[in-house]
C-alpha cells in the first residue's frame, strides 16, 4: 500500500471532483474524505513531500463539506489547508 498510497490518494481526489461535477455529492464527499485520510498519513511521515497534496485535498474537502451544508467543518478544513501552505517553503 505504501508504494501506491500517493497514486490512490490522487485518484480519489480526482474522483471526488468528477463526482461533485456530476451532482453525486455524497459520493464525492466520501471519496475526498478517504483521500484526505491517506494524504494525512503520508504527510505525517514527510510533510515536505506530501503537505502540498494534503492541502489540496483539504481544499477540495472544504468545497464538498460546504456543498453538504457543513459550513463549520468546511471552514476548519480550509483553515488547515492554509496553515499547511503557509508553512511550506516558497521557491
Amino acid at each position: 500500500m505504501a508504494a501506491y498510497g500517493p497514486d490512490l490518494a490522487r485518484s480519489l481526489n480526482n474522483l471526488s471532483i468528477d463526482l461533485g461535477e456530476a451532482g453525486r455529492h455524497d459520493e464525492a464527499l466520501a471519496a475526498i474524505e478517504e483521500a484526505v485520510a491517506l494524504r494525512r498519513g503520508l504527510a505525517e511521515n514527510n510533510m515536505a513531500a506530501y503537505g502540498p497534496d494534503l492541502a489540496s485535498s483539504l481544499n477540495n474537502l472544504s468545497i464538498r463539506l460546504g456543498e453538504a451544508g457543513r459550513h463549520d467543518e468546511a471552514l476548519a478544513a480550509i483553515e488547515e489547508a492554509a496553515a499547511i501552505k503557509a508553512k511550506q517553503p516558497h521557491l
